[in-house]
């Protein structure tokens, strides 16, 4: 069994929404610090992680409704 750090799962899910992952945690209100220490393999506390995750899904609930 693979487990997957929470950078990468944020990593897949922005890519799959073509979204950059550093703004997502800028919108999130993480420091961009949090962002780049992640990036350098510390790993993320589960609500960081979870406030980014909900900071793209905002992002693309809000680009799906302004392109309708």
């Amino acid at each position: 069994m693979m487990l997957c750090k929470y950078i990468n799962q944020l990593q897949d899910i922005a890519i799959r929404n073509d979204i950059r992952l550093k703004d997502m945690f800028i919108v999130a209100g993480v420091p961009t610090s949090t962002y780049y220490r992640a990036m350098n393999g510390v790993d993320l506390r589960f609500d960081t992680a979870e406030r980014v995750a909900k900071a793209i899904r905002d992002v693309h609930i809000q680009s799906k409704a302004s392109a309708s």
